[in-house]
């Protein structure tokens, strides 16, 4: 009784129901961090990435790690708005791990795309690093809106045609680049420029059968650029339930017209007749153009987090930081940082 003569009522039954659960260790834990990033603070209107499903994408790349080793940017996130909103980037970078983006490797393409039937849309080929592999060791993006998170709904279907043929090859071998990524809500059909092997003395890589996507799928929607595509012969890799539940390294998988025209087709292989073909015609997206999102050579600001708190148990510890400033970023903030993580 003399402990809850001392104690304050308040505190007195929060502390009677952690008993037994985690000691009680009262604690004032303090943290600072800091952060560099490379926003686009120019106030233009137009988004670095926008899809006729109502979705605007706002990049920025985290710095910090890279400007700590005198290198250029890296880490490239994207932040998804309902179409004609401008980010706040106060509030989006308001902790030390923003929530709300869409993290993207350090190899990103934006191939033609073409949906049917699907609130998806094409966002992009994402990939880490993963030596000479570049993006065809990662995963498709497809996003759709959503009421929360506010950013869209993030459909991330595998893209590893790396390891279809590297045991053929090796580190000799040169990735398929995607040409044009089609898709619904439960299948994926890939036209990529068939892989090489440029490894010296290296077998020949097994033979890839050639489509032109307008040989196997009908389009609508097309320009001059898409229309010379579609009659481009490329290989072809497809996914879907089946699919995805054979045994192989890399997905989507190869397509082969019959047996007969490919003889070392491969058990995890496809042939042309398994591969779904549906009647009505695709939509082109014929304003996504591959063009690669600049990487800046230095950060635009320095961000500064941390916090102050009491706990009660060793179990209260989990909070992040929160954003005290952020500023033009210069040497002296450089400086800052580095002060910060030592």
């Amino acid at each position: 009784m003399r402990l809850a003569r001392l104690l304050p009522c308040s505190v007195l039954p929060l502390l009677l129901s952690l008993q037994g659960c985690f000691p009680l260790i009262p604690h004032t834990e303090h943290e600072e961090r800091g952060s560099a990033y490379a926003l686009d603070e120019s106030g233009a209107d137009a988004p670095w990435i926008r899809l006729d499903n109502g979705l605007d994408f706002y990049g920025f790349h985290d710095c910090y790690g890279t400007v700590l080793r005198g290198e250029p940017c890296g880490h490239l996130q994207l932040l998804g708005l309902p179409q004609g909103e401008r980010p706040n980037w106060n509030i989006a970078l308001s902790t030390v791990a923003p929530i709300g983006f869409v993290e993207i490797g350090d190899h990103f393409r934006r191939p033609m795309s073409a949906h049917q039937g699907t609130d998806l849309r094409l966002l992009g080929i994402s990939a880490a690093s993963a030596g000479d592999a570049g993006v065809a060791a990662g995963e498709i993006l497809l996003v759709k809106p959503s009421k929360y998170p506010q950013y869209g709904e993030v459909d991330r279907r595998p893209f590893d045609l790396w390891h279809n043929n590297l045991g053929d090859c090796g580190h000799g071998l040169v990735s398929p680049v995607p040409r044009l990524v089609v898709f619904d809500d439960r299948h994926t059909w890939v036209f990529a420029d068939a892989p090489v092997c440029e490894l010296a003395g290296a077998a020949p890589l097994r033979h890839y059968d050639l489509f032109a996507p307008a040989e196997l799928l009908r389009f609508e929607g097309s320009d001059k650029v898409s229309e010379a595509l579609l009659h481009k012969p490329m290989a072809l890799f497809y996914s879907d339930e089946q699919t995805a539940r054979r045994p192989t390294f890399g997905d989507p998988v190869a397509v082969s017209r019959s047996r007969a025209s490919a003889p070392d087709v491969r058990p995890k292989d496809v042939l042309l007749d398994e591969v779904y073909r549906p009647p009505t015609p695709f939509t082109l997206d014929t304003g996504m153009r591959d063009e690669a999102i600049p990487t800046p050579p230095q950060p635009t600001r320095a961000c500064f987090y941390g916090f102050t708190k009491f706990h009660l148990t060793i179990e209260d510890s989990n909070s992040l930081p929160s954003l005290q400033r952020c500023e033009p970023y210069s040497q002296d903030a450089l400086k800052r940082l580095r002060a910060r993580k030592s």
